[in-house]
């Protein structure tokens, strides 16, 4: 499969990461990094993908190591995949890089993710942010971002939400997935609101 990845028909390269990844194939990280980095084509976009969802800690460093690159272009690649990867190491990575990046797309970039991933906690990083910046587009990426959170804890009190089946794919007829678990943790964490993506749900 690795030496399929490296050379040949676009869709064989593409169907053979898809696998890579399904595997957890650690050792193969370095490889989608380099693919995801090389352009806009069928093959990056792939890569993309698969980082955002490849499972284990070897992703995570290396998505990780991104968000650190000298280059602005490959730090906001940084910040589209720790987002759609929503772990643990999400938040402060994507707080960081809204605060104290060198470069302003880069920070505009990360407040975007927040948007849909921050939470109460995140609320005095963000504000943070918003009292030291003078930039009127990060400021209004900070602003959207708080209404966001503030939106997301207005939850019915009449009841507890229960999550009871949830399916992520071609839906109704083509392949799915049953997501039930991670939707529930995610409605327990963040609110009711959920935004649905290949990237958060593989």
């Amino acid at each position: 499969l690795v030496k399929l990845l490296e050379s040949g028909e676009t869709s064989v390269r593409v169907a053979s990461l898809k696998a890579l990844t399904r595997l957890g194939h650690a050792a193969v990280v370095p490889v989608l990094t380099r693919l995801a980095l090389a352009g806009k084509g069928e093959l990056s976009e792939a890569a993309r993908d698969s980082l955002a969802g490849f499972p284990g800690p070897a992703a995570d460093g290396a998505i990780s190591a991104l968000l650190e690159d000298k280059d602005t272009n490959v730090r906001r690649l940084g910040v589209e995949l720790v987002g759609g990867r929503g772990s643990a190491l999400a938040l402060p990575m994507l707080l960081k890089a809204a605060s104290s990046d060198r470069d302003e797309a880069v920070r505009v970039a990360a407040l975007k993710v927040l948007r849909d991933l921050a939470g109460a906690g995140d609320l005095p990083g963000l504000l943070e942010i918003l009292l030291k910046s003078d930039s009127e587009d990060v400021i209004n990426g900070v602003t959207r971002a708080v209404v966001a959170v503030c939106g997301r804890q207005a939850v019915d009190g009449a009841g507890e939400i229960v999550i009871k089946k949830a399916l992520f794919g071609d839906l109704p007829d083509g392949k799915s997935r049953d997501v039930t678990r991670q939707v529930a943790k995610m409605v327990r964490q963040r609110g009711p609101s959920i935004k649905a993506s290949n990237a958060r749900f593989g």
